[in-house]
């Protein structure tokens, strides 16, 4: 009878072993559709700049990038990937930037500059190291924020500025001399 009642409990031992294994499942699941739903650019980058995952929108922004249409692109390189249609002086940017998050604690912010198609297009990026708490790796996560539309709108409203300015100083002057 004893051995019947251990055979249960290892049973129900590994009945609740699965469940919970399920569960986590289930939620590893949920996280990573987050991640990948996530409205703004979005990326997990190893030591070595391999991608873990990304969202769905900085999907597309690589893929437009690159010209590299590809769904998922974990497991890819980025800078390898990039550095095949970008300028060079663009994966230098990248990979300093990278660099210099990896090298310290804090949560590093970049204006970063990409040519998408024929535009170029500004992007304030934030970058922060972190080291899984299992297998002490190194790893930068990432978020972008297209910030084109702001930037020409400051550049235009600076422009804007710059001309009322100018005719403040011609009306002094016209008035001046009259």
């Amino acid at each position: 009878m004893e051995i019947v009642l251990a055979q249960d409990n290892d049973s129900q031992t590994i009945a609740s072993l699965q469940e919970q294994v399920i569960a986590l499942e289930e939620k590893l699941a949920f996280y990573e559709l987050a991640v990948k739903k996530y409205p703004q650019q979005i990326w997990i980058l190893d030591d070595q700049g391999e991608i873990i995952l990304t969202s769905e929108s900085m999907s597309k922004v690589v893929s437009k990038i690159t010209n590299v249409e590809i769904k998922d692109f974990s497991g890819v390189n980025i800078y390898q990937l990039i550095s095949e249609v970008a300028p060079k002086p663009f994966v230098e940017m990248i990979r300093r930037n990278d660099s210099i998050t990896r090298e310290g604690d804090g949560t590093m912010v970049f204006e970063e500059v990409a040519q998408i198609g024929n535009e170029v297009r500004t992007f304030l990026s934030y970058k922060k190291r972190f080291v899984h708490p299992t297998n002490k790796r190194a790893y930068l996560l990432g978020m972008s924020i297209d910030i084109t539309e702001r930037k020409n709108m400051e550049s235009n409203m600076l422009s804007m500025m710059e001309d009322m300015q100018l005719a403040e100083k011609t009306k002094r002057t016209f008035i001046q001399n009259f």
